[in-house]
């Protein structure tokens, strides 16, 4: 009886060690991807750095859109901060560019806030974002938007120290440039042989 017993705790204890491991390893594999990713993330907005000034600049904000397809692939923007914007890491891959060469369009951001409470020196901020979609080689805006993101929460309690912002309206954001008509394979061929 008691040889059955040690048994039963060293097939239990051994399933619970290697349960153990395997968690292990799958939170150490999770942490390298992720860490891979934002390296990756940082390695490829760095190809673009002699390009910024030319996205950040593309393109009056007054001028109505005209229509016509949007080009892949697409490199994001924002134009307040002069910097560009992490959004394009939230499109599909085949949708946005890896290097200077494949972008057909840039997305231009510019990122507000609002008030929309206060509690002592602290307030409450809503973002709202501002999108031109601008086809790189003409230099006209093709689609405009304007999204507004989540509230932020109020406080249950004390006053916060700092402002409380809510979420920024990134999906709504890449939902739309996602449904936007698109140029077909010919005409990015075209554009692709013809670059500007």
């Amino acid at each position: 009886m008691l040889d059955a017993t040690f048994v039963l705790i060293g097939a239990t204890g051994s399933r619970v060690v290697f349960a153990v491991v395997a968690v292990a390893l799958v939170t150490a594999l999770f942490l390298v991807y992720r860490t891979s990713r934002r390296i990756g993330r940082g390695a490829a907005i760095h190809t673009f750095t002699s390009e910024l000034p030319e996205y950040v600049d593309i393109g009056s904000w007054n001028t109505p859109p005209v229509e016509m397809p949007m080009k892949l692939k697409l490199v994001s923007v924002d134009v307040t901060t002069q910097a560009f914007d992490n959004l394009m890491f939230r499109l599909p891959e085949a949708m946005h560019a890896d290097l200077p060469d494949e972008v057909g369009t840039v997305v231009a951001l510019r990122w507000l806030d609002q008030r929309v409470w206060s509690l002592g020196d602290a307030s409450g901020r809503k973002w709202t974002g501002r999108v031109r979609v601008v086809d790189l080689a003409s230099r006209k805006c093709i689609a405009e938007g304007s999204f507004d993101g989540a509230a932020p929460p109020q406080p249950a309690g004390a006053a916060p120290r700092d402002d409380v912002y809510g979420e920024r309206p990134i999906a709504a954001i890449v939902d739309w440039l996602v449904s936007l008509p698109q140029a077909s394979a010919r005409e990015r061929a075209m554009t692709e042989s013809h670059p500007r």
